[in-house]
């Protein structure tokens, strides 16, 4: 902290004149103005660190906190500093508790305090660990401000457990339908592993791969060592004790490299024959044919397909024919999608391994059902007399049918419709001779830039359109209404969007939309004189006398009659009506633009409605 210039001229004068516009400053002496200047001054205190090593063999560190000042401050104060810790280094595992806050005496303008790390020999193979210290505070008693380091500081423990061996440190043979064989491999001494130690061993000797399965050696996390088994195969042969050599060549563990373990070491197992008399055995197995695993609907020269292999394991070789059963299972069906032998015979020599093809050819069978499949197991096996077969119900194949059919919808055709008479109507249906395996439905809407007719009062259709499963087509209806209004032929456009089951979309087209026309059978009157109208379908509302106003000729003769006016260009609003109609509407209020009007006139003691389009030009 810092006073102002003038706050410690203040101070350190005695007084202030002022003569002929000069003013003088009157100073203490010189001893006193010393005081003042020590009373007065603000050092910051700065605070450093040094970074140590630390060795579980006994050799302690010890970590060293030193308070500094700038100026040349000689009071005696007291700094008090918190700091964590953390890092991988344990507190109680890896190294012994010590104080989070410690005081610094300072005296002369310096200080330090020193904290001895002691580390525990823990009898772990591990990596350098550290302790990490953030200062999180420095509170000094007599209020000066105290810097705190830019960085953490730390201290590395070392571990002296490296360099031990990683050997065999046990094993037991086994043989041929008995005890598995095992076999230990550790660290030397009682020292742990700190994570899991991959030990990598060579195998050679007289037992091959047909008579057991290598082991997997990982020493774990926490653990001296680790016994695995060395799983031995009953072959049926008669051949006499086998042995496998085991050398270890490396170790190395999760983290990264920087590790080093030292591993060698060589041990012998030994495998003791059961078979003593001759005996004919053998197994059978699905394999599969990698991309042959699909079938698709007319390849018949390219079909699917697996194979049924034969094994002989025995002393003895079986070379009698073997008849082997095939179930199925899945959403394809036999028969039906593809066509699969239930037995199938495979041919035996006294060879070891014996193979047959099964082709599974996928059916055309005109449906449209996506991809299935078929899942193959073996359910029995004959077996020659004094033999034993093994097969295995679990294992399995599986066999893709894939689908060729095309899955669109088209708009097939159409039929005009008229008032009174035949009904209007839309036919949906999929290409050539093709039929769904599900219930499929057809979304559609009606485009209002291709029709005229209006839903409702014109016409009326479905608003849900299915076609159902195994049915090639479907028809939707368009039922017409007779509105006995005088009205010119109209349309109705259908466009299809989509259309969808449970389980496949369905393409629409190539044709997706259609016109659909409905004639009228009512007529304008043919009275003769005064009962014929003529309504105009154009008016000039600008006052020059002609074509001013909407005149129905002969609508004197028929009283009460209705009109409406409907603006087309803002989405048939109404924008005029009338009760009883006089004649007498010049299009106020409306713009110049396309309208229409729909009249309703009592005639013979029946309503007769005229509807037609009516443009307005100023």
């Amino acid at each position: 902290m810092k006073l102002p210039l003038l706050v410690v001229l203040l101070f350190l004068c005695n007084s202030i004149s002022v003569s002929a516009g000069i003013t003088s400053w009157n100073f203490p002496t010189a001893n006193f103005r010393h005081q003042l200047e020590q009373s007065t001054r603000f050092a910051d205190y700065q605070l450093s660190f040094s970074d140590i090593t630390a060795r579980e063999n006994g050799t302690d560190g010890s970590f060293t906190i030193t308070v500094t000042t700038a100026g040349s401050l000689t009071v005696t104060d007291t700094v008090t500093v918190t700091y964590t810790v953390e890092g991988k280094a344990q507190i109680g595992v890896d190294y012994v508790p010590f104080p989070l806050t410690v005081k610094i005496p300072v005296a002369a303008g310096s200080g330090s305090v020193t904290i001895p790390v002691h580390a525990i020999d823990d009898r772990i193979m591990e990596y350098t660990e550290v302790i990490i210290f953030k200062f999180q505070s420095a509170i000094a008693q007599s209020g000066t401000t105290v810097d705190l380091p830019d960085r953490p500081a730390s201290v590395a423990i070392q571990d002296d457990d490296e360099g031990k061996l990683i050997t065999f440190k046990g094993k037991t043979d086994g043989i041929e339908g008995g005890e598995y064989a095992t076999v230990t491999v550790g660290i030397e001494g009682d020292y742990l592993a700190s994570e899991p130690i991959t030990v990598a061993a060579s195998a050679s000797g007289t037992a091959g791969g047909y008579d057991l399965d290598e082991p997997t050696l990982v020493i774990p996390e926490g653990q001296n060592s680790v016994t695995v088994p060395i799983y031995i195969a009953d072959d049926y042969k008669t051949e006499g004790t086998e042995y496998i050599i085991l050398d270890i060549f490396d170790a190395y563990g999760a983290e990264d490299n920087y590790f080093y373990y030292v591993a060698h070491g060589r041990d012998t197992i030994y495998i003791f024959d059961n078979d003593s008399i001759p005996v004919a055995r053998g197994v059978v197995r699905l394999i599969g044919n990698g991309s042959a695993y699909s079938s698709t609907e007319g390849s018949a020269d390219n079909p699917g397909n697996f194979f049924l292999r034969f094994e002989n394991l025995g002393s003895l070789p079986i070379s009698e024919p073997i008849t082997v059963s095939l179930t199925t299972k899945g959403p394809a069906t036999n028969g039906i999608d593809y066509t699969m032998p239930q037995t199938v015979i495979v041919p035996v020599t006294d060879t070891m391994y014996n193979w047959v093809n099964v082709p599974v050819p996928a059916l055309n069978d005109n449906i449209i059902e996506g991809n299935e499949f078929v899942e193959v197991h073996i359910s029995n096996v004959t077996i020659p007399p004094g033999a034993t077969i093994d097969y295995y119900i679990n294992d399995a194949v599986y066999i893709s049918i894939i689908d060729d059919d095309s899955a669109n919808i088209t708009i097939a055709g159409s039929a005009n419709g008229k008032e009174g008479g035949t009904q209007g109507s839309i036919t949906l249906s999929y290409s050539d001779d093709l039929v769904a395996a599900e219930d499929v439905q057809v979304d559609y809407h009606i485009d209002p830039s291709g029709t005229t007719a209006t839903q409702g009062t014109d016409f009326t259709i479905p608003a849900d359109v299915i076609i159902p499963a195994g049915q090639h087509s479907t028809t939707i209806p368009i039922t017409i209404i007779d509105d006995n209004a005088v009205e010119d032929t109209e349309y109705v456009k259908i466009v299809t969007d989509s259309a969808y089951g449970n389980n496949l979309h369905y393409p629409v087209g190539p044709v997706t939309d259609t016109v659909v026309s409905i004639a009228d059978n009512d007529r304008a009157p043919t009275h003769c004189g005064p009962n014929r109208l003529v309504i105009p379908n154009v008016i000039t509302p600008n006052g020059d006398g002609r074509d001013d106003k909407f005149v129905i000729r002969g609508l004197e003769q028929y009283p009460n009659s209705k009109l409406f006016i409907y603006n087309l260009l803002r989405g048939g609003t109404l924008v005029y009506q009338s009760k009883d109609y006089k004649n007498d509407w010049d299009g106020q209020g409306c713009y110049q633009g396309l309208y229409s009007y729909i009249l309703e006139v009592n005639e013979d003691g029946r309503v007769k409605i005229y509807k037609g389009p009516l443009v307005i030009i100023r």
